[in-house]
């Protein structure tokens, strides 16, 4: 080998040999980058929540956002399993994150998150007396409100205002007690009504008294009744209600049921009160008679009447009937002249 060669080897190792120590030089004194952050997934709101919102699928309202871990909110909640069957006891805007403050349990929730859709509740002053012994005070229970109030002329009345009414709670109490074969002693019964069946209990309840009756589960019937009176209760005569289809009584024959009230010769059959259909005779017209004397022959104009006293036809009787006989005047006797000559 030429030693031109070798000199020519020789020196490229030696530029190759101190290239890479250079650049080894240099790695060794850059500063080493930062190792990534760890990064936490936490639940925001997917939209606009509103306070009272029962969070029955998290999935529907909530939505997973990358945070680093030295970003994470307090208290920020992670996991899903944590928000379902709670509810928000404070609006949440979008993509805001959810602590426990946020949400509320069943048992603290309160009442209205429960209430049916649109519905209202009220509450009913009662006591033991009221309410059936106390179970009709039971939450879930169906009852019907009954008002009941005295006049002021001693007499006084009693009505159903409302029937199949769900109570929701009695004092504070929401929940059903386990042992329901006693009654509960409980002084405010909450209902669920609508908000004008709640005016009507409000008033009912400021001008007279309030009483609950228990109805069997499962009983959605709703009854025509009437009111009643201290002096119904006197006489005994409490079958009101209204007329409303034909029934056969026991011979047969087709009369019409009746629920209103009820003469003396009611006929029972079953359950249902029935008597003969007795047609309501027409109170006879008004009528203003004109009658026209004509030599021996008159003739009569009858105007019907109606309750205005306005005329509403005319009936003329012809003039063929000859014209009642006058009665003859008798005699005037001449009083006979007085004397005061005595007899002799």
């Amino acid at each position: 080998m030429k030693p031109k060669t070798v000199i020519l080897m020789v020196v490229a190792i030696s530029c190759g040999l101190a290239a890479s120590y250079m650049t080894s030089r240099l790695l060794a004194d850059r500063p080493e980058a930062p190792p990534e952050e760890e990064k936490v997934m936490v639940l925001v709101a997917k939209r606009n929540i509103e306070m009272g919102t029962p969070i029955k699928n998290p999935q529907d309202w909530f939505k997973e956002k990358a945070f680093l871990r030295g970003e994470v909110p307090q208290g920020a909640i992670t996991d899903f399993s944590l928000l379902k069957d709670r509810y928000v006891s404070k609006p949440l805007a979008l993509d805001q994150h959810v602590t426990q403050e946020f949400l509320l349990d069943k048992e603290r929730v309160g009442l209205a998150p429960l209430l049916p859709d649109n519905m209202r509740a009220v509450g009913l002053r009662v006591n033991m007396s009221t309410t059936a012994g106390g179970f009709a005070s039971l939450p879930k229970s169906r009852v019907d409100v009954v008002w009941t109030k005295r006049t002021t002329d001693g007499d006084g009345m009693t009505k159903i205002i409302l029937q199949n009414v769900l109570v929701v709670a009695a004092d504070e109490d929401m929940k059903r007690q386990e042992d329901a074969t006693r009654g509960r002693v409980a002084s405010v019964v909450t209902v669920a009504v609508t908000p004008e069946e709640a005016q009507r209990i409000i008033l009912a309840q400021e001008t007279g008294t309030l009483g609950l009756i228990l109805r069997k589960f499962g009983d959605q019937q709703k009854t025509d009744t009437s009111t009643i009176t201290v002096t119904d209760l006197i006489k005994g005569d409490t079958k009101k209600a209204k007329r409303v289809s034909l029934a056969e009584a026991g011979n047969g024959e087709k009369v019409p049921e009746v629920v209103e009230d009820l003469p003396p010769d009611v006929a029972k059959k079953g359950s249902k009160v029935v008597r003969k259909e007795v047609a309501d005779e027409p109170p006879p017209p008004k009528t203003h008679t004109v009658t026209i004397y004509n030599g021996d022959e008159l003739s009569r104009t009858v105007f019907i009447l109606d309750n205005d006293n306005q005329v509403t036809r005319t009936e003329v009787t012809p003039a063929n009937k000859p014209a009642p006989a006058q009665p003859k005047e008798a005699p005037k006797e001449t009083p006979k002249p007085a004397t005061d000559a005595k007899p002799k």
